[in-house]
């Protein structure tokens, strides 16, 4: 996530000079223009110690002019950026998009929208205004060719069973307004073989990735309060190593593990959340050829 970070903080630098490219959008009001261009020079000086003075500067200038698609999305970007208000800043977002008078500018408010989506950890949304943008390709294959599939598969027999039990539904965004981290998810899974033939699980290990283009065992789906599939920023890439002997889960056996089920998994918004876990056949798993899931299980997603 760091790496995205940077990322996404570069093309907001990017994303402040240009902002002004086009014919048929300015800043008419000369104390606003002076204060926007003040808001600029304060924040490429860089550091955190000037970021409220470039907000007061951004906030002076709308008072001025508002409505003005440039403030407004120069002032979004550095909201979320800065972190000062995180929700406000897509407020503005969404309000010069509103009143954008070109469509070149229209365009590159939803492509700089977009990054500020991934930066919280919203890939769908992104998406969506990449999509919109029309001239962002290099990130539509980067970030958008998933299988996104939004149904929620059952069990195909009842050869497996797995239960999981949520020790904390509690679970908190550690920064108070960005989704970078969450707080750990305890919970146990065990899988019950009730006939399926011997499943051989390597070194002990079932590792935890994601729904989709992850070749790890157990992977973490979630439904929002609608009932829609929650997909998550990006597929899981793990290494690890042990010297812990293969198990083998022969019939009428319980392989019980313990784990942080929301482990690498981003959530980019407060909210109720259902999750369950589903085990597939990977390089960690052999003699499993079909996908079996757990019980849901209620989770809450808070700001501290």
């Amino acid at each position: 996530m760091r790496g995205l970070y940077a990322l996404f903080i570069t093309c907001c630098m990017l994303a402040c000079s240009q902002v002004q490219v086009g014919n048929s959008e300015a800043i008419l009001n000369p104390e606003a223009s002076d204060l926007y261009s003040q808001a600029q020079k304060e924040y490429k000086k860089g550091g955190t110690g000037s970021w409220d003075k470039v907000l007061d500067l951004y906030n002076r200038a709308n008072e001025l002019e508002p409505e003005n698609p440039i403030i407004l999305h120069a002032r979004g970007q550095f909201k979320i950026l800065s972190e000062f208000d995180i929700e406000g800043g897509f407020q503005d977002h969404a309000d010069a998009i509103k009143y954008s008078v070109d469509s070149f500018n229209l365009k590159s408010r939803y492509y700089n929208r977009a990054l500020d989506f991934i930066g919280i950890g919203d890939v769908c949304t992104a998406c969506e205004d990449w999509k919109r943008a029309g001239d962002a390709e290099n990130y539509l294959d980067k970030y958008c060719k998933r299988d996104f599939d939004n149904s929620l598969n059952s069990n195909p027999d009842d050869q497996l069973e797995l239960n999981l039990t949520i020790i904390d539904s509690i679970v908190y965004i550690k920064s108070p307004q960005k989704s970078a981290a969450l707080s750990r998810c305890q919970g146990n899974l065990a899988i019950v073989n009730n006939s399926h033939p011997d499943i051989v699980i390597r070194e002990g290990l079932l590792d935890l990735g994601h729904e989709v283009g992850s070749s790890n065992s157990l992977f973490l789906e979630a439904a929002d309060s609608n009932g829609n599939k929650f997909h998550f920023l990006q597929e899981g890439h793990y290494s690890a190593s042990s010297n812990n002997p293969n198990d083998t889960l022969k019939t009428t056996f319980v392989y019980v593990k313990e784990l942080n089920v929301l482990a690498h998994h981003h959530f980019a918004y407060p909210g109720n959340y259902r999750i369950r876990l589903g085990l597939r056949h990977s390089g960690r798993l052999d003699e499993l050829k079909q996908t079996y899931y757990s019980n849901w299980c209620e989770i809450e997603v808070v700001r501290k």
